[in-house]
């Protein structure tokens, strides 16, 4: 489910008992555009105070074959 934060909308916020992951998805783009949308938007900052690592994670999906091309982490 998205997760609104001050500049935007992560798509999906993973939340586990040690670490906290912010996944952005998009669809015949790229993995790396993702990410530029998570860090241009500052997605992670909304999550500063869970006290939990954040991991940041772009995918992309092909249409044309329903999986994923590509994905790129990083640590916030």
């Amino acid at each position: 489910v998205e997760v609104h934060t001050p500049n935007g909308r992560v798509d999906i916020v993973l939340l586990t008992h040690t670490d906290l992951f912010l996944l952005e998805i998009k669809l015949d783009k790229s993995a790396q555009s993702a990410m530029q949308q998570i860090n241009l938007k500052n997605y992670h900052k909304r999550f500063a105070l869970s006290g939990k690592p954040i991991t940041k994670v772009g995918i992309n999906f092909d249409s044309t074959t329903g999986n994923i091309e590509s994905w790129v982490t990083e640590k916030a």
